[in-house]
């Protein structure tokens, strides 16, 4: 998990975002993210991938 975070982080710092700003706003979707999957998922887990993949639906529940 930690690759899909760091991949996240340097994905926002790509865009210009600031370093504490990139981390912060990385380490809050990779934490939705995982709580959305555990609660779609249960106690089965879920892999890094997806992980990523899930990130979209994220994205629209912070924006909707």
């Amino acid at each position: 998990m930690g690759d899909t975070l760091s991949g996240m982080i340097g994905g926002l710092l790509a865009q210009g975002y600031d370093p504490f700003d990139a981390a912060s706003i990385g380490v809050y979707l990779h934490s939705q993210s995982a709580q959305m999957l555990s609660r779609l998922r249960g106690p089965l887990g879920f892999g890094a991938s997806e992980l990523a993949h899930n990130l979209p639906s994220v994205w629209r529940q912070l924006l909707g």
